[in-house]
């Protein structure tokens, strides 16, 4: 089993999540009656790396609606932050092997001081499964290199939650449904086409050291993802700014040997995405812009266009499969196995 394989695997296996949870009037009673058996209405979403990553996407959504959400890691949360863990909080405690030390320890120790404590993870065996007052599996297989369907399908389980939890919004439900099923197909077109691209992407950003990610919104979450995929797959450094902060110091690193991947999904950054990518074109860097824009013919970037709605909630499942390939490519390029872990245990 490669990295790539696993990749390859996503679209499938967020098809069999979305079946499961969006197509189960069982599961959404179960987390309806858990939710509604409390009169809380703060909620902390916590985890370690791309679980930790997956939660920003939740909480943004929850966030949009006015909803009182926040996504603090597991080990600053135990360590700084339990005083936030009381009967007006419920937690949710997201790993995918269940088996992460900070979310193992921080739940055995504030499960009974909350008013509820939601687990997510991939492994029903894992000593995290043991708490919670309900359990979310993530239906993704197996999975032994760097996270990528674990990734997606943590996202769709988290979305289904906040749907849950939105439950005066009629609409929400169905129209999660209905992207997350549209997700799958876009998937699965995005790894088929990248090929075409893979030998350019290769060449123009194999010789940089530096390779930061910039996304604002639903797809900072990507940019978290991504820093840490370039890392552990490609050995090489990156970084992740919202569109806005990008300017305030990290414009300074700008030259001929400069490369970045800019996210372009949300309609409301769009402006500064523009702005972004003229500077760095302008000071000599190079920038790989994954979009739903149809491409400008005049645009320095290297453009790859997605087809797909202007969705901001869902756009990471489909924004992190082109830098889960690029980052496949490069690896290889450099002799690596990409997706191995010979450090970081899963």
């Amino acid at each position: 089993m490669t990295f790539l394989d696993e990749i390859q695997q996503q679209p499938n296996a967020l098809q069999t999540v979305t079946d499961a949870y969006f197509g189960s009037r069982q599961r959404q009673k179960e987390v309806a009656h858990i939710l509604r058996s409390t009169s809380a209405q703060r909620f902390i979403f916590t985890g370690m790396g791309s679980s930790l990553f997956a939660s920003h996407i939740a909480v943004h959504y929850l966030q949009l609606h006015g909803i009182a959400a926040w996504v603090i890691e597991a080990n600053e949360l135990r360590h700084f932050y339990q005083p936030l863990l009381d009967k007006e909080t419920i937690l949710v405690a997201v790993s995918q092997s269940g088996e992460s030390e900070e979310v193992v320890q921080l739940c055995a120790e504030v499960q009974q001081r909350v008013a509820a404590l939601i687990v997510l993870s991939n492994q029903p065996g894992s000593r995290l499964a043991r708490f919670g007052n309900t359990q979310l599996w993530l239906e993704a297989g197996e999975e032994k290199m760097t996270a990528s369907k674990t990734y997606t399908n943590t996202i769709a389980v988290l979305l289904f939650l906040a749907s849950i939890i939105l439950h005066d919004e009629q609409d929400v439900f169905a129209n999660l449904h209905v992207q997350l099923t549209r997700s799958v197909e876009v998937m699965r077109q995005t790894i088929t086409e990248f090929a075409s691209l893979r030998e350019r992407l290769v060449q123009e950003l194999d010789p940089r050291p530096f390779l930061p990610v910039i996304g604002s919104g639903a797809s900072y979450a990507t940019t978290l993802q991504a820093e840490c995929i370039i890392e552990e797959t490609c050995k090489s450094f990156s970084a992740h700014y919202t569109t806005g902060q990008y300017i305030h110091g990290p414009i300074e690193l700008i030259d001929e040997r400069f490369a970045a991947i800019v996210l372009d999904f949300n309609t409301q950054t769009r402006d500064e995405v523009d702005r972004l990518m003229k500077s760095i074109g302008a000071f000599g860097g190079k920038v790989l812009w994954i979009t739903n824009r149809r491409p400008d013919p005049q645009s320095k970037s290297i453009p790859l266009h997605i087809s797909y709605p202007d969705d901001e909630i869902t756009s990471p499942l489909i924004e992190i499969i082109p830098i889960e390939l690029l980052v496949d490519a490069l690896g290889r390029a450099r002799n690596l196995q990409p997706g191995v872990l010979t450090r970081v245990v899963k």
